[in-house]
């Protein structure tokens, strides 16, 4: 047997256990034949580089590759979710942004169980818009409402300062900066009431502390019904 054929055999050998996971040095394919170990490991190092050794155009991927899940599709086309932060037991808080002007924003969602009939879905849209023509420092501007199918959202001002009961918990304030807040929400609360909404569940937790700093009570209900409107600003 001529080197030329020998080489050839030694190359199939190795193929043969390269497939079978097993990358014969190549000392041991030329134990009886060593002089040519420099030519043998040559003709390797070539095949190795090849994209048809490892894996051929029609073999099939040795690993299923995860299905690619599709992001959601913004609300009304236009409100990217992006991370919910806050959750009541009628609807949910988004930060999202909206697409057409390129800014943060919040979303407020009723849940799904909470939503109902298409009677509550309208009355959510229309007693939302109500909450729109509130025009207070103390009260988060609402940028607009929708639907989206079956499902119904607010998007309004994002506020990112963290509830009141969070602060209390991380950094107290003092008796003077207590007082101002006070009346902060209190001034909030009185305009929101001369223009018929009333709060029914104000808390720490119910309380946004603007950056500026300011403060909002959130989901101003009216007397004829929640309307989940968004938070209050100060």
């Amino acid at each position: 047997m001529t080197d030329t054929d020998r080489i050839a055999e030694l190359l199939l050998d190795w193929e043969d256990r390269r497939e079978h996971g097993i990358d014969v040095p190549v000392e041991e394919l030329c134990r009886d034949c060593p002089h040519l170990i420099p030519e043998l490991a040559r003709r390797i190092n070539a095949l190795k580089a090849t994209t048809w050794l490892t894996r051929g155009d029609d073999d099939p991927p040795s690993e299923t590759p995860a299905p690619v899940t599709p992001p959601p599709l913004p609300l009304g086309g236009r409100y990217r979710l992006d991370m919910k932060v806050g959750e009541g037991g009628f609807a949910e808080v988004w930060k999202g942004y909206d697409l057409e002007l390129r800014r943060a924003v919040a979303v407020k969602r009723p849940k799904p169980s909470r939503l109902g009939t298409t009677d509550r879905l309208e009355r959510f849209v229309a007693e939302a818009r109500r909450a729109a023509g509130l025009k207070h420092p103390g009260v988060v501007p609402v940028f607009d409402v929708g639907r989206d199918a079956a499902d119904a959202f607010i998007v309004s001002e994002l506020v990112e300062g963290g509830s009141l009961a969070e602060r209390i918990v991380t950094n107290p304030p003092i008796v003077q900066e207590s007082v101002r807040l006070v009346a902060e929400v209190a001034d909030t609360l009185a305009y929101a009431h001369r223009h018929g909404f009333l709060h029914r569940d104000i808390k720490p937790a119910n309380v946004l502390i603007d950056i500026c700093p300011q403060i909002c009570p959130q989901n101003l209900p009216t007397g004829r019904g929640d309307i989940n409107c968004y938070r209050a600003r100060t």
